[in-house]
């Protein structure tokens, strides 16, 4: 009988766009994409979920925040964190992935510098963390993006 060597590997990829809306337009201002984590207690939720063990087990929350320190598998939330609903947004682009769509809009959020993203379960367990750049959120700064985590056997 031969060995079976199996892993499952999670990997999420992280999109952003700002835009600056001026004159009735908005104008691409930055850009970027760039792999995220699975933190810790993300991974134990997928757990849970492939179990059928609770009913928050999902992510539905995106969170914006304003730390930059550096990400770490034992990360459990965001600093100055500011939410909203990524439910009713999602897709699937492939068989193995989903994908959360997500955006700021121009009165969301206005008067910080926003350096970390992060997606939240129904109960606000940290499901996963993304440190990118710097965005100044003010009034005429729109954020959109995705994120989308995959699965792979290899």
């Amino acid at each position: 009988m031969g060995n079976i060597n199996e892993s499952l590997k999670i990997i999420g990829l992280f999109k952003l766009n700002v835009f600056e809306y001026r004159d009735g337009l908005y104008i691409l201002k930055d850009f970027f994409e760039d792999r995220n984590l699975v933190v810790n207690d993300g991974l134990e939720k997928l757990t849970f979920l492939l179990a059928n063990n609770g009913a928050s087990n999902y992510v539905s929350q995106i969170g914006y925040g304003t730390d930059n320190t550096a990400v770490d598998p034992t990360d459990t939330g965001l600093t100055g964190i500011f939410k909203k609903a990524v439910e009713g947004t999602t897709s699937y682009p492939t068989s193995y992935s989903v994908q959360f769509d997500f955006d700021l809009d121009l009165a969301e959020n206005n008067g910080v510098i926003i350096k970390e993203y992060g997606l939240f379960c129904v109960d606000d367990t940290l499901f996963a963390r993304k440190v990118i750049g710097s965005v100044a959120k003010e009034n005429n700064i729109y954020i959109s993006g995705s994120w989308t985590i995959s699965f792979y056997a290899g």
